[in-house]
């Protein structure tokens, strides 16, 4: 069972911050997952210029 969470928030008129968390079993991250969605999503909307600042950095948040 996988949950998926994603965020959306505006930061300018240009910008949007995408967060997307994906969990198995709602206690452990899946940060492969949560990674590939996020890239896929870049490429369905044809980004380009994109910096590797927001993929992984939801990374090393086990609990």
């Amino acid at each position: 069972n996988r949950t998926i969470e994603v965020e959306l928030e505006p930061i300018s008129s240009r910008a949007t911050r995408m967060r997307v968390v994906a969990r198995n079993n709602a206690l452990f991250y899946d940060a492969a997952t949560a990674t590939e969605i996020v890239l896929e999503t870049e490429k369905a909307l044809g980004v380009s210029d994109v910096t590797n600042a927001s993929v992984g950095a939801g990374r090393g948040r086990s609990r």
